[in-house]
């Protein structure tokens, strides 16, 4: 079954789930939903799929998929669940972010969503650093007005601001700077935002930092 998700094949998933349905709810190997695997391999087939057989997106898979109405189901149930952690190591805002599900996003902060809680994991990412990977600043705002740390750092040191620069996304650059973000803060290197655009070429993002 698992070979199935991580080789996008639909077909022969139907054919496992038609003869065993409690396989559709199965676990993979790193002991994450099959599901929850397909949406972090953005297999949508191989999703549909599996949620057409009967899968029930926890609420760490339905915060991925941006489904709101399976979240305020969940929430219903266990309210706890707006600052649990997934086995491995995300919360539900954090994923909203990161999969860029604004609908989804913007209520998990409306209910109180830590909005600086950091990823039990290596990444140690809080929710703005999630956002920062696609650059939505209607969630970004809403993190930063609800006290989101706009000079936070994931592992390695990086900030959103440093995102920017990368992205040579001006936008993005320019509200967190309206949020308080250094661009001369350095990450583990040694190389703050600002010396980031400018050896990434990133003209336009680096004259808005300040270079």
């Amino acid at each position: 079954m698992e070979t199935a998700v991580n080789e996008d094949d639909p077909k022969t998933i139907q054919q496992i789930t038609a003869a065993k349905p409690e396989l559709a709810n199965a676990l993979g190997q790193n002991n994450l939903p099959l599901l929850m695997n397909a949406i972090y391999q953005r297999k949508t087939a191989v999703v549909e799929t599996l949620q057409t057989a009967g899968a029930e997106p926890d609420v760490f898979a339905a915060a991925a998929l941006g489904d709101l109405d399976r979240l305020q189901t969940l929430a219903e149930r266990w309210s706890g669940y707006l600052n649990s952690y997934a086995r491995d190591g995300f919360t539900p805002l954090q994923l909203t972010c990161y999969f860029n599900q604004e609908a989804a996003a913007l209520w998990l902060i409306e209910q109180g969503a830590d909005v600086n809680a950091v990823a039990k994991n290596m990444m140690k990412i809080a929710p703005i650093h999630a956002t920062a990977t696609h650059g939505n600043l209607v969630i970004l705002r809403a993190l930063l007005e609800k006290g989101a740390a706009v000079n936070a750092e994931q592992e390695g040191g990086y900030t959103a601001v440093h995102q920017a620069a990368h992205r040579n996304n001006v936008p993005m650059a320019q509200l967190l700077l309206t949020f308080g973000a250094d661009p001369h803060q350095p990450d583990v290197k040694g190389q703050s935002a600002l010396q980031l655009a400018k050896v990434e070429g990133n003209d336009e993002v680096a004259a808005v930092l300040g270079g």
